[in-house]
């Protein structure tokens, strides 16, 4: 069954996405829903951006080179684990830690390299 794409009209007419964020911790977590204007070429890191900057400043989320090389910005979007900085939003997206038993705090995970090894 082919998932439809769902995209909001808010107030001003304009195209949104809803994005869904684990928040918390390895011990404790919860999600939270944001809607955000939806705008041509952007990146699950802009989308990150955008609600840290205009919708929740306590977000805690990582990103360095931009180019998908240093793999800082590495989440698990609907499931799959991409580069945040190069991966393209679509459609709405449930945004989770890459790795779920080292988290410390909501998408930034600690470096373990032996829990790595087990979540593989």
């Amino acid at each position: 069954m082919e998932k439809k794409e769902t995209l909001v009209l808010n107030k001003s007419n304009s195209v949104s996405y809803k994005v869904r964020i684990r928040r918390g911790n390895s011990e404790t977590s919860w999600y939270d829903d944001f809607e955000v204007p939806s705008e041509a070429g952007q990146s699950i890191l802009g989308v990150l951006q955008y609600i840290y900057e205009n919708l929740d400043a306590s977000l805690a989320f990582s990103g360095s080179c931009r180019l998908g090389l240093c793999s800082s910005c590495l989440v698990r979007v609907n499931g799959k684990v991409v580069h945040a900085c190069t991966t393209l939003i679509k459609s709405d997206i449930v945004v989770e830690p890459y790795k779920q038993s080292c988290v410390a705090r909501d998408l930034i995970v600690t470096q373990n390299t032996d829990t790595y090894r087990d979540e593989k």
